[in-house]
């Protein structure tokens, strides 16, 4: 059984949005040299500076030892690392 009823009600949903990030920021870097890898954190954020997503990296084995070598440009190096990581 039924009958018509027109009454408003507060209803609450959650909208998911894509946004573009425009910007990678690195937020920490920690060197280990006992267990020989790093822990990269970065954050993504929009073209408002919104933050989008914090991601972890972690950097073992032949990429550490690229990252700690006194060759070449250091915030390249970093981000050369991240890369081949995310890939």
């Amino acid at each position: 059984m039924e009958r018509n009823a027109q009454k408003e009600f507060p209803v609450s949903r959650m909208i998911t949005e894509t946004k573009m990030s425009v910007i990678e920021k690195l937020i920490t870097l920690t060197e280990n040299y006992e267990k020989k890898q790093a822990e990269i954190v970065t954050v993504f954020l929009s073209a408002d500076n919104e933050e989008l997503s914090l991601q972890n990296y972690v950097v073992q084995g032949e990429l550490f030892e690229q990252l700690i070598s006194y060759e070449g440009n250091r915030k390249e190096k970093i981000w050369r690392v991240v890369d081949e990581v995310q890939h």
